[in-house]
């Protein structure tokens, strides 16, 4: 203990409970202190030798908790998770306009690239939900038709017998049918792009 800070060690197995064991002793520095405490939680390690690495992990989510005003019990799982999930999210969004910029740029070969990019990582991401995946999918295709809009195509350039773009979107039903189906749309922006096959 150094003033402000202590460090405690709580016995329990790799995995173990975290938050939940160490409730009572947050509940009960709150109330012995009288005023809010912020507790940085590192994982349960094995042995003797886990102990150092637990408390660095502690010290980060203190860390975390200071920088974002967090508090009550902040767990260092929580934020590592927290932090891939800002990381995936920013990777998706630069995906999302490297699509639209291809296609304003006339670059279907960087555009279908990008395409590959995108649907790689929601693939690779094995908690994303099928819902995710379509929203952000959405969100790609309005980008790209914005852009196309931009080239002076209309969204209506990609109607077929089924319905407009949106219409066919909402019918697919799978990540393949999803992945499969913006392949075909690539197909048609080439043939509508200035300089592609328009027959």
């Amino acid at each position: 203990m150094d003033g402000e800070h202590c460090a405690v060690i709580l016995d329990e197995p790799a995995g173990g409970a975290g938050p939940e064991a160490a409730s009572p002793l947050h509940a009960t520095l709150e109330h012995r202190l009288g005023c809010p405490v912020v507790m940085g939680i590192g994982e349960a390690h094995e042995g003797a030798a886990g102990i150092p690495l637990s408390y660095q992990e502690a010290l980060e989510a203190l860390q975390y908790s200071v920088c974002t005003d967090a508090a009550g019990m902040v767990r260092f799982r929580d934020i590592v998770q927290e932090d891939q999930t800002t990381r995936d999210a920013l990777r998706h969004e630069r995906l999302v306009a490297a699509l639209a910029g291809g296609l304003r740029a006339g670059n279907l070969a960087e555009t279908r690239r990008t395409m590959a990019a995108l649907m790689a990582a929601m693939h690779d991401e094995g908690g994303m939900s099928l819902a995710h995946k379509r929203a952000l999918l959405a969100n790609a295709l309005n980008a790209m038709i914005t852009a196309l809009a931009a080239c002076g195509i209309p969204a209506d350039r990609f109607s077929t017998p089924e319905g407009n773009v949106y219409y066919q979107f909402s019918r697919l039903r799978s990540f393949a049918e999803l992945s499969a189906w913006f392949d075909r749309f690539l197909d048609a922006c080439e043939h509508n792009l200035p300089g592609g096959d328009a027959s």
